[in-house]
């Protein structure tokens, strides 16, 4: 089985240089066209980065996996909020959401302590938390998120693109994440250092990374390719292709 563990679903209004419309059967369609079985989903929200925006992104993410099954949704929240528990307890025990997003971006640093009460909320509910995470932006390094980790070492935390497309400075990510080994290394938007995905199945272990697309933004079989020409073992790339995330989100 094949599983992608970051997509976007809706109609994305904070960039102004492209076009994003993305509906939940753009999202099968394009699935049916790489061969990929299912798919986490994110709701764009609107405004984006505000509590008004990700409640009605929850509801829709939950609307839209009751209608597709082969779609997973995660709540968005915003740590800023003082309804922000609140919000994550209902878009998981109410709508049924899987795991929660943080894009740091929009409110604070990742390992701002307005944070950590959305993290120790996620390991009660039993959820993932996935944490956007960029080299050049400073509000979400790699380090800043291996950090939250390392506080929370029952947490599930999954790094969105581990640390994206700086090509000095994602050799490092191996040796980053080592310090924590409750961190999971999504690989969207990476660059074309495909040796990288093997050495951190060498090093930290093929349970330790997972497949994403960031799809519509970018196109699922670039990282398809990327995986197949990294020379995994068939053991790993299964791991790494949907086991890991089916095993984190208790997938059949």
């Amino acid at each position: 089985m094949i599983i992608d563990a970051h997509t976007h679903v809706g109609v994305r209004t904070d960039i102004d240089y492209m076009d994003v419309s993305h509906s939940p059967e753009d999202q099968i369609k394009l699935m049916d066209e790489c061969g990929i079985d299912r798919a986490v989903i994110m709701l764009y929200a609107d405004p984006p980065g505000t509590h008004e925006g990700y409640r009605r992104a929850n509801d829709r993410a939950a609307e839209i996996a009751r209608n597709y099954p082969r779609l997973t949704g995660f709540a968005q929240v915003d740590p800023r909020h003082p309804s922000a528990l609140e919000e994550l307890e209902r878009a998981v025990k109410k709508l049924g959401l899987k795991g929660v997003k943080l894009y740091p971006n929009h409110w604070m640093f990742a390992d701002h302590p307005i944070v950590f009460p959305v993290v120790e909320a996620a390991i009660k509910l039993d959820v993932p938390v996935m944490i956007h995470s960029d080299w050049n932006n400073k509000f979400a390094t790699p380090n800043k998120v291996v950090r939250v980790a390392r506080l929370f070492p029952e947490a599930t935390i999954i790094m969105a693109h581990m640390g994206r497309y700086d090509p000095d400075l994602i050799h490092f990510i191996p040796d980053v994440a080592k310090e924590a080994e409750n961190v999971v290394l999504e690989c969207s938007c990476t660059t074309e250092h495909t040796y990288l995905y093997k050495k951190i199945c060498d090093l930290l272990g093929a349970e330790r990374l997972v497949f994403g697309s960031n799809s519509p933004m970018y196109h699922p079989l670039l990282v398809l390719r990327k995986l197949k020409l990294a020379g995994l073992s068939r053991e790993e790339e299964s791991l790494v292709l949907g086991g890991n995330i089916a095993r984190i989100l208790k997938i059949e």
